[in-house]
C-alpha cells in the first residue's frame, strides 16, 4: 500500500527564507496532500465540488493496544483478539465492550454468557439481555414472571388436540386412532391404532369383562394419564375435570383411585356385541346405516322421543332425519329439545292435494340430559312422522 500523501507532509515548509514567488507551488502541494489524506476514508476529488464531499466512504480503525477513558465521551476502536482486529467500545468509566468476535456479533458483549443452537435471546431488563436455552420436544413458549419460558400451556388442559377417534371394527371390537390429548395437563401421545376387544379381560379398566346380557346399553371408553385405553363399561363421565370442578361438560370418570378421560362409547347388545356400525369424523359420530325409526307418531301436542339408545351420555345433540306422510293436508312438523319452550325447529313443511306424499328433512337437534327431543304436527288428519337418528355430536368432550 502506497504512502499517503504522495509528497511527504512537512510542517516546517515553507520556510521564512523561501522566495515568495514559490508560494503557489507550496499551496498546490498542500491541497494535494490534504485531498490524499482525506480520501483514505472520505469522498473528495482533485477538483470541483459535490454534495457528498467530506462524507465517509468507510471508517478504518487501526488496531490499538491501550485506550484511556475520557470524561463525557465514549471511544470506538479496533483491538487485536487472537490476532484478529475486533471492534471495541469504551465508556467514560473505562468499561470496555468487545462488539465483534470471529466474524460475528459478540453475544458476550450483549451480556449473554454463552449460546447454543436453538437458544433465544430476550431483553430481561431495560438495559440487559438474557439467553433462554432450547426447550424440550412438544413444549410451548410461554410467559412466566414477565419473561419467556418453556412449558406446557395450561389452556391445553383436558383437550383432545387431534385423533383419538373411534372406528367400528366388528361386532366384537373397536379401533381408537392415534392422536394427542391432555389428561388434565399431562400430554398423552399415541402413535399407533389401539384395538379394544369386548371379550378380552385386559381391555377393561378393572381387568374383568362386563356382561350386557341383562340389558343392552352403552360401553364407554377412556384414557388414563399413562396413556392406557380401556373399556369403562356403563360408567359414563361423572367429573367435569380432575381438579374437582363439577361445572361444565363432564369429561372424566373416577374409578376410586384413577381418573379416566372419556373419549367415546359403543352400544352393546344383550348378546355382548357392538350392535351399531359407525364411523367418527372429528366432532361427530355417524351410523353407517339408518337406524330404525324411534317414533311413528301423529301427535299434535308436544310429545317426547327418547333417543338414549342412539345417543350416549357424552352427547346432547343428535343428527336426525324426519319422514312425514300426509294426504290432502298441509304437513308441518316441529322439533325441539325436550322440555324447552318456543316453537322449535320447523323441520318439515309440505302440501299435496291428490295423493299420499312423503316429505324428508334432516337437521341437528339438541336433546335434554336424558337425550330426548320433542315433536308435534300441525294436524293428525292423514299425517304421521318417522324420526331416525343418523349420529351424535361429541365435540363437547373434545
Amino acid at each position: 500500500m502506497a504512502n499517503v500523501p504522495t509528497i511527504s507532509w512537512d510542517e516546517t515548509k515553507p520556510a521564512a527564507t523561501r522566495d515568495v514567488n514559490l508560494g503557489d507551488d507550496d499551496i498546490r502541494e498542500f491541497k494535494k496532500q490534504v485531498r490524499e489524506i482525506l480520501s483514505a476514508d472520505h469522498e473528495i476529488d482533485s477538483s470541483g465540488q459535490g454534495e457528498n464531499w467530506g462524507k465517509h466512504n468507510i471508517i478504518t480503525l487501526l488496531v490499538q493496544t491501550t485506550i484511556a477513558a475520557l470524561a463525557d465521551a465514549g471511544k470506538l476502536y479496533a483491538k487485536d483478539v487472537d490476532d484478529v482486529a475486533e471492534l471495541h467500545y469504551k465508556d467514560e468509566d473505562g468499561n470496555e465492550i468487545q462488539i465483534t468476535t470471529g466474524g460475528a456479533l459478540n453475544a458476550a458483549g450483549l451480556g449473554v454468557a454463552s449460546q447454543a443452537t436453538g437458544d433465544i435471546l430476550y431483553a430481561s431488563a431495560a438495559n440487559a439481555f438474557s439467553r433462554l436455552g432450547i426447550g424440550s420436544e412438544g413444549q410451548s413458549l410461554l410467559v412466566s414472571s414477565g419473561v419467556p419460558a418453556w412449558g406446557t400451556p395450561t389452556t391445553c388442559k383436558h383437550v383432545v388436540v387431534r385423533g383419538f377417534e373411534l372406528v367400528y371394527s366388528s361386532t366384537a371390537a373397536v379401533i381408537i386412532s392415534p392422536g394427542t390429548l391432555y389428561h388434565s395437563s399431562t400430554e398423552v401421545n399415541k402413535t399407533a391404532n389401539t384395538t379394544l376387544t369386548l371379550a378380552v379381560a385386559s381391555h377393561w379398566w378393572d381387568g374383568a369383562v362386563d356382561s350386557y346380557a341383562a340389558g343392552a346399553g352403552w360401553c364407554y371408553i377412556g384414557v388414563d394419564s399413562s396413556g392406557n385405553i380401556k373399556f369403562l363399561g356403563n360408567n359414563a363421565p361423572d367429573k367435569a375435570d380432575t381438579e374437582g370442578n363439577t361445572d361444565g361438560t363432564k369429561l372424566y370418570w373416577y374409578d376410586g383411585s384413577s381418573y379416566w378421560r372419556v373419549i367415546g362409547a359403543v352400544h352393546v347388545s344383550t348378546g355382548d356385541a357392538i350392535d351399531k356400525k359407525f364411523y367418527q369424523q372429528g366432532d361427530w359420530v355417524y351410523y353407517d346405516v339408518q337406524q330404525a325409526a324411534l317414533s311413528t307418531g301423529t301427535a299434535t301436542d308436544w310429545t317426547d322421543i327418547n333417543c338414549s339408545d342412539f345417543i350416549p351420555a357424552i352427547s346432547q345433540m343428535g343428527a336426525f332425519s324426519f319422514y312425514g306422510t300426509h294426504q290432502d293436508t298441509e304437513l308441518i312438523l316441529y322439533a325441539r329439545t325436550n322440555g324447552s319452550s318456543g316453537t322449535g325447529h320447523r323441520v318439515l313443511d309440505g302440501y299435496d292435494s291428490t295423493s299420499t306424499d312423503y316429505k324428508v328433512n334432516s337437521c341437528n337437534v339438541i336433546t335434554d340430559v336424558g337425550r330426548r327431543i320433542e315433536y308435534k304436527l300441525n294436524s293428525n288428519s292423514s299425517q304421521s312422522v318417522d324420526v331416525h337418528v343418523n349420529g351424535f355430536y361429541v365435540g363437547g368432550i373434545r
